[in-house]
């Protein structure tokens, strides 16, 4: 979505390097001028080479922790980069991500964190980034319409009453977003008062159908935890 915001909402010729393959590549493809690298950091390098081959290129952004060996890569062609981090040191460390933590730290003229504590938390493991961190909370991406009967439209959507607390999350739900915490406040909430509904938004991880879903599946607490899988009818849940 950062491709086509890019060119599409602010017509910027951009061209997208993953790094490896995917069920996207075709939709990428579609957006604008897309390479695959297939995980080798060597065919990024001489993707980057090529298509820098008359300097044209000036900027890069370099989306998640995993892409900090590109850094390297680009500021050898004198290309300035931007680095997007998202991750906490737990899965920085789980995927043995250290080195390319570092790689960005050394390389990468800003850093853009979503909050004050991942770039915190990521300073814990590379060093103080100075003024190349920069702290931006994340917005959404998908275009919001209003709609003055949505709060109508959802509770019936729902099967909610015009009481129902309805409180929101959305994501990839997983624990590195937190949704065992979720759930484990909507329980509390709805212990105190029947009057709330949690819902998220976002397909579930597989295991944690398992582990946390199946659990509460023919309770009464069933009733209060909807599950919503990825939609783009995301101005209704917000409105």
């Amino acid at each position: 979505n950062i491709f086509k915001t890019l060119r599409e909402n602010f017509g910027i010729d951009v061209t997208c390097i993953l790094l490896d393959g995917g069920p996207l590549v075709d939709e990428y493809k579609e957006v604008g001028p897309t390479h695959v690298a297939y995980g080798s950091l060597d065919a990024f390098e001489q993707i980057t080479t090529q298509l820098n081959n008359k300097g044209e290129y000036h900027h890069a952004i370099c989306n998640t922790t995993v892409t900090g060996l590109c850094t390297e890569k680009l500021t050898d062609q004198n290309i300035k980069v931007i680095s997007l981090i998202h991750e906490l040191p737990t899965l920085i460390k789980e995927n043995e991500l250290e080195e390319h933590a570092e790689t960005i730290a050394k390389n990468a003229d800003k850093v853009i964190f979503a909050a004050n504590f991942v770039k915190e938390s990521f300073e814990g493991l590379v060093g103080d980034l100075g003024n190349k961190a920069i702290v931006k909370p994340q917005g959404i991406y998908q275009e919001l319409t209003s709609n003055k009967n949505a709060s109508k439209v959802l509770r019936q959507k729902l099967s909610l009453n015009k009481n129902a607390k309805i409180v929101i999350n959305s994501g990839y739900a997983d624990l590195r977003k937190g949704f065992d915490l979720f759930v484990q406040t909507a329980k509390e909430c709805v212990n105190r008062d029947t009057d709330f509904h949690f819902l998220w938004l976002g397909n579930v991880e597989p295991s944690l159908q398992n582990w946390i879903l199946k659990d509460i599946v023919g309770t009464e607490f069933e009733k209060h935890l909807h599950i919503i899988p990825f939609t783009n009818e995301i101005s209704l849940y917000l409105e």
